[in-house]
């Protein structure tokens, strides 16, 4: 018999301590995912609320802003509004030191007739700074200027002389801005 005989090799028994190690590194991992994906969710959740909160101050923000503004604005206005109602004012009384008489009504509305008379007088002045045209009211109302000559109905023709006036504007902040003839 030969000695060269090689004993065939018996299979080691496989450890099922290696197979329950890997599982359990395996759900270890998968547990420390889904836990850091609940603790990112929460922070995105945190911030996410944090921004509606951010995002209602700044609209209260911005209204609160476009209020005072907006308060500027009905000042500004109302300046201005005061502004072309005093050289609307003079612009009357010096036809009137030239003339004895103020214009009419059909007269101040006329272009030509403030280009021939009231050199100084810029069309703008008619515009009141909410309106969209540079004419005068008979009487006060929002966004015109108003020019109400007495006598009522005078026409200065034949001594029916408008021998005063009154220039009015309707202010945003509430009330009129009025002035008077001098004579």
């Amino acid at each position: 018999m030969d000695n060269n005989f090689s004993p065939v090799p018996v299979p080691e028994k496989k450890s099922h301590t290696k197979l329950l190690y890997t599982v359990i590194a395996v759900l270890v991992i998968v547990l420390g995912t889904v836990s850091m994906w609940f603790v990112q969710q929460s922070k995105v959740d945190k911030l996410d609320a944090r921004v509606v909160e951010l995002e209602k101050q700044l609209a209260e923000s911005k209204k609160k802003e476009a209020l005072a503004s907006s308060g500027k604005s009905t000042r500004a206005h109302d300046v201005e509004r005061e502004t072309d109602i005093k050289a609307l004012h003079g612009q009357v009384e010096a036809y009137y030191a030239q003339n004895g008489r103020y214009p009419t009504f059909a007269n101040l509305n006329d272009p030509t007739f403030r280009k021939n008379n009231m050199q100084g007088l810029d069309d703008e002045a008619l515009k009141d700074p909410g309106g969209t045209e540079a004419k005068l009211a008979a009487m006060p109302i929002a966004n015109a200027y108003a020019y109400a000559p007495t006598p009522v109905g005078c026409s200065n023709t034949a001594k029916n002389d408008c021998s005063g006036y009154v220039l009015a504007a309707t202010l945003e902040a509430g009330g009129t801005y009025t002035k008077s003839a001098l004579n």
